[in-house]
């Protein structure tokens, strides 16, 4: 990918909004939004002065693929640019993608919720609150970790299908999970790549895949481009190899592989407890690559 950023307003002082957009090449992925002075102008003191994000969008097609955080991190550098935070919307008008994200890094420790005002106000001032990433900003707002490199080629061939395998195979103790296939393998795998720093480059396909009797099925995948590797996730049906997943160069038997269709979308399509099932198991999977690349 050729990511760049097109500024508007941002070094104008006499403007008192910005926009930042995301592209790749020509095409357009997603914007960000700014407001440089507070939504309300009659904010109780102290507050950390910040921008504060007024919308931020990225492109459907483009979307669970890391663009709106590296959106995020390139509007906390320009505002870090000008001697100010990057901070949420306010309470009351936070959407509810956002929050996950703001959410997101006050558990990493990277932002915190601050209510404006004296603390024996803090009840009346409640809607006038706002996340504020700290200073100095962390290297990255994704992944698991701060300022942790993305993994290798040589670390997800070596160690991501042994870490894979032995997170699934250790659910067979919980009959009330089940891993039938690729649909549930790709969810994880996906989420696993993006802790280790590869999110943005993973992409989850949908087409037909020759299993090894021969015949066409609907299969659910995995690719690295930007590493040259596929995560096959259903070696027992593709490939005829007991396993629930194997690491495969893109050109190592591409021919069983045909009409794959980007499709992020399935990574919504999970409950909310499914989403923590696979976010900790997630965890477990990277955590797992990161010890044995040592």
């Amino acid at each position: 990918m050729n990511l760049r950023y097109v500024y508007f307003d941002v070094d104008n002082p006499s403007k008192d909004r910005a926009t930042i957009q995301m592209l790749d090449g020509d095409d357009l992925l997603g914007a960000i939004f700014l407001r440089k002075k507070s939504n309300l102008p009659d904010d109780p003191d102290p507050h950390t002065p910040c921008w504060q994000v007024a919308g931020i969008d990225v492109i459907e097609r483009f979307r669970r693929r890391g663009f709106g955080t590296k959106l995020y991190e390139e509007a906390a550098r320009q505002a870090s640019r000008h001697g100010m935070a990057l901070c949420s919307d306010t309470a009351g008008d936070i959407a509810n993608e956002a929050l996950a994200f703001w959410e997101k890094q006050v558990r990493k420790g990277r932002a915190y919720w601050e209510v404006p005002g004296p603390p024996e106000e803090e009840g009346s001032n409640y809607d006038y609150g706002r996340f504020v990433l700290r200073m100095p900003l962390a290297p990255s707002l994704s992944g698991s970790g701060k300022g942790r490199k993305a993994a290798t080629r040589q670390d997800i061939e070596r160690h991501f299908s042994i870490c894979m395998n032995r997170a699934i195979r250790a659910c067979a103790k919980d009959p009330t999970l089940i891993f039938s296939g690729c649909p549930e393998t790709s969810q994880l795998a996906w989420r696993a790549l993006d802790n280790l720093g590869l999110g943005l480059d993973a992409v989850m396909l949908q087409g037909k895949a020759r299993s090894w009797d021969g015949t066409w099925v609907d299969h659910v995948w995995v690719e690295v481009p930007g590493l040259g590797l596929r995560i096959e996730t259903n070696p027992s049906q593709i490939l005829g190899v007991p396993q629930f997943i194997m690491v495969l160069d893109l050109d190592d038997q591409a021919d069983r592989y045909q009409d794959g269709v980007e499709s992020m979308e399935r990574l919504e399509q999970v409950t909310p407890e499914g989403e923590k099932f696979y976010r900790d198991l997630a965890e477990e999977v990277s955590r797992c690559v990161r010890k044995r690349s040592r």
